[in-house]
């Protein structure tokens, strides 16, 4: 067993010599040979899994530097040497049932320790430690056989030994590559960092600048969007912040959901709106305003701003700032409403100062006219063919004192009698004249409220009134059936109600009691109602549209209001509304006294017109009175100072030099206890509230008969 290791010492050590020459055969001795021709193939063990020496691949096959050597040794043996990879301990049973020549890979493990003296790898042979049971004669076959590979082994090394010395030439380069990486690395991350920082810093201030705008937009009545639109698409909504939820009352998500904010818009401005917007053409600023509905159903008035720009792949984009106007919206529409008052008062007052005038030289000549008529039928004969045409002059002069009458009334200066009257008990009065009045297929209904607070008015003239709406109401139903009820009823009105009425100047909230005329008739359209209370504004062919004039002024004069609902063919209602009284209703029953009451003493009579005068003084006389005359206010003081025992004094109102105002004042200071009757084509309660506490005695309007007269003197 010597001789075969020996033998295979000196045959592998003359193999790794061959490495390096052609002729390593010639070197062998004939046992040598021998040998080798009885064994073509040596079987050698190696480690299957113990990298980089010895190794299997995923085929099985056998890597690895042990490996390498064998497959160098296999290029000059012809394939001699058979490579075996498995675990040590399998391969080591394998050598000793002989199926392995021989085995590389042996080293130092605790298990092998009983077997060998392991030393410092490759310096020398160590004896071994003989134990009881082991075949040393077959270990030292195996370590034979493992010193060849371990020879070869260290000729492997020997030319690794260059490839170390490149390789670690070329670490050294790597490592200064590396460095010089590692700290370029380092810069860049700094950058990096301070890169990163900075955007954390912007976005932190974006997100405090995001957050301020969401406040201030939601302190604000504005809200801005951004819509954009491809081709002939509508636009669609891609942003939209601010108000947006306070103004219409849709979140900025129903919104998106929505598609757009259009839908949102009024109806009636729905169409123009959106073709201003499709018609944008880039770099284009348009103002808009429109009504908005909101989630509540309310109506809102918007402004607002939009400009269009180009976008990307073609598309427009638009941009939108709008803000709610409604509250503006509102005062405009009060401001133009009281405008319109203040045209419609200040043409009243035109109309009063035109009427005043009227009534002041007309109401002369009436004066004049209706006196003479008057005496002229108390001095001629009874039996007189001229009796009739007297009467007739009366009739004719009434009807020019009614004409200016109402004007006086269209101007609110027509109330004349004002006492405290029942509203229900005057239209009981009237129902069978306004029944005779109306149309025959008209049937006429009072729904009157019991126990009706009286009001402070004139009788004649609130059945002006009554009379007038009536008749409307009547030609408004024309040939065809209708109904026409008249209300009454008494109501507590605040501010809001009194806002939406004709004639609201300076009304105050509390108790009104109102009188309610409605018919089933034609209607009327807005355009009419417009112009319903302009004087001379008529839709009847013969009509003088002064009838409604004078309702409006009637009711400006008691201070109160009216309210019309009107739309066409579903007929009118008028509301007229008067302040109620405190008092209790008195009613007047228009009989004065027929006894012949007679007076005495003298009377100043003070009128500018020389006509006035003259019937005034026959007028005085018949009453038992006599009379001195004067033209004007000075004169009137002048003759009051020289006459003494003057009963009472006419005076009229309008006067040249000093006009009745200040003679008033003026015989007051003469006389303190002075008693004045004021004459004046104006109404009673424009009059005494000049005078009011001043100590006026009495009024008379003109033209006045002598039984008017009689009537104002005996209440001295």
């Amino acid at each position: 067993m010597l001789k075969k290791l020996t033998l295979l010492l000196v045959m592998v050590t003359c193999l790794v010599s061959a490495a390096f020459a052609d002729s390593y055969k010639n070197s062998l001795t004939d046992a040598e040979k021998l040998w080798l021709s009885q064994h073509p193939t040596i079987s050698i063990g190696i480690m299957g899994d113990w990298p980089p020496l010895d190794f299997t691949d995923s085929a099985g096959k056998p890597q690895g530097i042990g490996a390498a050597y064998i497959e160098a040794l296999n290029k000059r043996l012809d394939g001699a040497l058979v490579l075996h990879p498995a675990p040590f301990s399998e391969n080591y049973e394998k050598v000793q049932k002989g199926q392995l020549d021989a085995l590389m890979d042996i080293t130092a493990r605790p298990e092998r320790e009983a077997l060998f003296n392991f030393t410092r790898p490759y310096n020398n042979w160590v004896g071994l430690k003989y134990e009881k049971g082991i075949e040393y004669v077959l270990l030292w076959d195996v370590v034979g056989m493992s010193m060849a590979v371990i020879l070869l082994f260290l000729y492997w090394n020997r030319r690794l030994g260059k490839e170390i010395r490149i390789r670690k030439r070329a670490e050294e380069e790597l490592t200064v590559y590396r460095d010089g990486l590692e700290e370029q690395v380092r810069e860049r991350t700094a950058e990096l960092l301070k890169e990163i920082g900075e955007r954390i810093k912007s976005e932190e201030q974006l997100k405090a600048s995001e957050e301020n705008y969401r406040c201030f937009t939601g302190l604000t009545s504005d809200y801005v969007y951004k819509c954009a639109r491809t081709g002939t698409a509508p636009f669609r909504v891609k942003w939209i912040g601010g108000a947006v939820d306070a103004i219409s009352g849709y979140s900025a998500y129903e919104i998106y959901e929505l598609g757009c904010w259009l839908p949102l818009v009024h109806p009636d401005d729905r169409e123009a709106v959106a073709s201003d917007l499709f018609n944008l053409i880039p770099g284009e600023l348009k103002q808009l305003e429109f009504r908005l509905v909101t989630k509540q159903g309310e109506i809102r008035w918007i402004s607002e701003k939009s400009r269009c720009e180009s976008g990307e792949e073609g598309d427009l984009i638009l941009f939108g700032a709008a803000t709610d106007i409604t509250e503006r919206k509102r005062a405009e529409e009060e401001q133009l409403k009281l405008e319109q008052q203040l045209l419609h008062a200040q043409k009243l007052e035109s109309l009063g100062v035109l009427a005043g005038g009227i009534a002041h030289d007309f109401n002369n000549i009436l004066m004049a006219i209706i006196g003479n008529a008057d005496l002229a039928l108390m001095r001629i004969n009874k039996e007189s063919p001229a009796v009739d045409n007297l009467h007739r002059i009366e009739q004719a002069a009434a009807r020019a004192a009614d004409l200016a009458k109402q004007m006086l009334a269209y101007s609110g200066k027509g109330t004349f009698m004002v006492e405290n009257i029942d509203l229900n008990r005057l239209l009981e009065e009237m129902l069978h004249m306004l029944e005779v009045s109306i149309s025959k297929k008209a049937v006429l209904r009072l729904n009157l409220h019991q126990h009706l607070p009286p009001v402070e008015a004139d009788a004649t003239q609130m059945r002006q009134i009554i009379m007038n709406l009536v008749i409307n109401a009547s030609e408004a139903i024309g040939d065809g059936s209708g109904v026409i009820a008249i209300t009454t009823g008494c109501m507590d009105c605040d501010r809001s109600y009194l806002q939406d009425v004709w004639l609201d100047e300076n009304l105050t909230d509390g108790l009104y009691v109102y009188l309610e005329i409605a018919d089933s008739g034609c209607g009327m359209d807005k355009a009419t109602m417009a112009k319903l209370f302009d004087p001379f504004f008529t839709t009847k062919f013969t009509g003088r549209g002064l009838g409604m004039a004078a309702v409006l002024g009637i009711v400006r004069g008691h201070k109160g209001a009216i309210k019309v609902y009107s739309e066409p063919r579903r007929g009118t209602t008028f509301k007229i509304l008067i302040p109620a009284s405190g008092s209790p209703a008195d009613l007047f029953d228009g009989n004065g006294h027929t006894d012949d009451w007679q007076g005495s003493g003298t009377v100043l009579l003070v009128d500018d017109e020389e006509t006035v005068r003259g019937i005034g003084a026959e007028m005085l006389k018949e009453l038992g009175f006599s009379t001195v005359t004067a033209s004007d206010g000075r004169e009137a003081i002048e003759i009051f100072n020289s006459t003494p025992d003057i009963a009472f004094v006419i005076l009229d109102l309008t006067m040249p030099h000093l006009d009745g105002e200040e003679c008033f004042r003026e015989l007051r200071r003469l006389k303190a206890d002075v008693r004045v009757i004021m004459s004046s084509g104006y109404n009673e309660q424009e009059v005494t509230r000049k005078f009011a506490g001043k100590g006026l005695a009495g009024f008379i309007q003109k033209p006045y008969m002598l039984s008017t007269l009689k009537e104002a003197v005996r209440l001295l």
